[in-house]
């Protein structure tokens, strides 16, 4: 992070993904992707995984970014990254090792039409103003 003078730094499957050891299904891989890929429409990032789990902030430079976020549920990542780079922070992706734990919390049909939701609602505030800087 001190290095690249990032702001936020964000875990990434796709950036080397033969660092992934257990691989989630087919319809699963490909739907993230497909997520990623409405992440970057809506909200301009150039981040290829949003959703890995692994994120770091530095506080001094991304507080403004917190108060301002509304999501609570798993639409948060790109909302909290949206706004820290809104707000002209800089936002870095790494490559992590990573395996898919069976016991996930995420529930593929319905997260996902949520996490959607929240992505169309994130552009209509930045549309209205509603993310005040």
């Amino acid at each position: 992070m001190e290095s690249s003078h990032a702001d936020a730094m964000v875990g990434s499957r796709a950036l080397q993904r033969e660092l992934i050891g257990i691989h989630q299904s087919l319809f699963r891989e490909w739907g993230g992707r497909f997520f990623n890929l409405l992440v970057r429409i809506f909200t301009g990032l150039r981040i290829n995984d949003t959703q890995c789990g692994f994120k770091l902030f530095r506080r001094e430079t991304t507080h403004r970014a917190f108060e301002l976020q509304r999501v609570d549920g798993f639409g948060f990542d790109p909302e909290i990254l949206f706004l820290i780079q809104r707000l002209g922070g800089k936002v870095v992706e790494v490559p992590v090792r990573w395996n898919h734990n069976p016991a996930t919390k995420v529930h593929y049909l319905r997260d996902s039409l949520l996490m959607t939701v929240d992505l169309i609602v994130l552009r209509w505030r930045a549309l209205t103003g509603q993310y005040r800087t």
